[in-house]
């Protein structure tokens, strides 16, 4: 059984171990293990400090993407060579590759010592060790290198697989209390669960830190059933549900969470997004613009309540409140005024709203789309002289928007139709340096030949 657990999350451990050892870094606990690059993270204490230079100028960092064959001899020939850290990584990676073709005792020939040679990744070392003597049948050398990984670095991630590995409810607790964020403690959770479900403090733990695995909603749903959670454990929930785009599940959780504006809104949201109570959504969107009359939650909620007006016109004072006292939301709520106006028929005002738009809100996403919208428009009817006027700011204002690189090109294309080669090439040009990896910089370029 326990050669089937080593085997199973091996993956995780050496992944982590190689990219220690080519960064020449200890690693810590892991965050929410998205991906290993987000929870290696450089240790404190660390003896060694390697610059991308130096990853660049290794003998070995090229051999990472060879295969096992492929790699043998000249992993072989940089072990050989003087003391260096080119030297230690051949080892731990040539002892690796030993292990994985089951030849334990090469690799442990070529670990004995790396961890004084390289204390850089010497809990890994000892795993690599305790994994190969394992392999040889010495279950209890095995037992012991992993236990001195537990004593020595209590604090590092290769820490939980030893703990994993000794698999003692003792040790367990340990891997629990100290590296809930470790995608191994979840294996221990998740084992724990299979045999007694009704444990709410191990389900909150994966409802922090495991949200956004496999399985979560199934946990939640069992939580949910538990008669003492605290409104913070509510909220933990309603969170989970939140990112797992459970929407009215959400709502329900966030309704017995304390009463912040983030939760507010959420339970309005939630309700709202379900179809299942829309007075109550209303009614929930109401009490926090009440409750929090400045907070960015608020200024959204105002958005909805306009979207869930009886009619387009009734929706329009709280755009208005929108407009008036959110300035980050203004440009949305001032697309939506100006839109229900037109359905209106009332032009000039519709007009109005427009003009602040690009006068008082001109860097918004909202104010590069409409002057993009008129642009195109323009250039329809061959008023490209037009069409560049009001683009050319989209460029300048919202450097930022995707339409930009496509207005500095359109831009370069309008000025050539008006023979006006020379601003043609300089947008063109402008596109290139500044967009460099849009699809518009290609089509520019090739303009430029």
């Amino acid at each position: 059984m326990l050669k089937k657990l080593q085997k199973k999350q091996i993956s995780i451990i050496a992944g982590a171990a190689l990219f220690a050892f080519l960064a020449g870094a200890m690693v810590s606990a892991p965050e929410i293990g998205k991906s290993l690059g987000k929870w290696l993270k450089l240790s404190q204490n660390q003896t060694e400090q390697t610059s991308d230079g130096s990853i660049a100028q290794s003998a070995v960092f090229p051999l990472i993407s060879q295969s096992l064959p492929e790699r043998a001899a000249k992993l072989a020939a940089i072990a050989d060579q003087s003391r260096s850290p080119d030297r230690n990584r051949a080892r731990y990676l040539l002892a690796s590759d030993y292990i994985e073709r089951t030849q334990a005792q090469k690799a442990l020939a070529l670990l004995q010592g790396l961890e004084k040679d390289y204390p850089v990744l010497a809990p890994y070392i000892l795993l690599k060790q305790a994994q190969a003597e394992g392999m040889l049948g010495e279950d209890g050398k095995a037992s012991d290198l992993r236990q001195s990984v537990v004593k020595l670095y209590p604090k590092e991630a290769a820490t939980v697989k030893a703990l994993y590995l000794i698999a003692q409810p003792k040790q367990q607790e340990i891997a629990i209390a100290q590296f809930p964020a470790n995608p191994l403690t979840w294996e221990i959770i998740r084992k724990r669960l299979q045999e007694n479900p009704n444990q709410p403090q191990l389900q909150l733990i994966l409802a922090k830190y495991a949200y956004d695995q496999p399985g979560i909603v199934g946990v939640l749903d069992q939580l949910v059933k538990q008669p003492t959670l605290t409104p913070e454990n509510w909220e933990l929930i309603g969170t989970s549900y939140w990112e797992n785009s459970q929407f009215l599940k959400a709502a329900n959780a966030y309704a017995k969470a304390p009463k912040t504006s983030r939760n507010l809104y959420r339970t309005a949201r939630g309700l709202q997004v379900g179809g299942k109570d829309r007075e109550k959504a209303i009614a929930t969107y109401k009490q926090l613009v009440q409750q929090f009359p400045n907070t960015e939650e608020t200024g959204t909620a105002l958005l909805r309540l306009a979207e869930t007006a009886k009619t387009p016109k009734d929706g329009l004072p709280y755009l208005d409140q929108v407009i008036s006292k959110f300035p980050k939301q203004a440009g949305t709520a001032l697309v939506q005024k100006a839109k229900t106006l037109q359905a209106l028929k009332d032009q000039k005002s519709a007009s109005a709203a427009w003009q602040l738009l690009i006068a008082k809100y001109g860097n918004s996403d909202e104010a590069a789309e409409y002057r993009w919208k008129i642009a195109q428009d323009k250039a329809k009817v061959k008023d490209y002289v037009g069409a560049w006027q009001w683009a050319e700011p989209i460029v300048t204002n919202n450097p930022n928007s995707i339409l930009a690189p496509r207005a500095g090109f359109w831009i370069g294309k309008w000025a050539a139709s008006l023979g006006k080669q020379q601003e043609s090439q300089t947008a063109y040009e402008f596109v290139v340096s500044e967009f460099p990896y849009s699809y518009y910089a290609w089509r520019a370029a090739t303009m430029l030949g």
